[in-house]
């Protein structure tokens, strides 16, 4: 699983930019809306939802 790669890689907090058709999906496996101030950068920005996931074991 990506998440556990991720974390054997180091790395506690992941980012996504979903597709709007996506978004229930991410949100029910525990991701978060994440704010943007990348307005244009990623081309269709409407397009698309930010959103972050803080894969940190707990006690780490």
């Amino acid at each position: 699983m990506v998440e556990d790669y991720a974390r054997r890689l180091g790395i506690d907090t992941l980012f996504v930019n979903a597709a709007l058709d996506a978004e229930r999906f991410y949100v029910a496996t525990g991701w978060t809306h994440r704010l943007t101030d990348a307005s244009g950068q990623l081309g269709q920005l409407e397009a698309i939802v930010p959103m972050v996931k803080n894969i940190a074991r707990r006690g780490s």
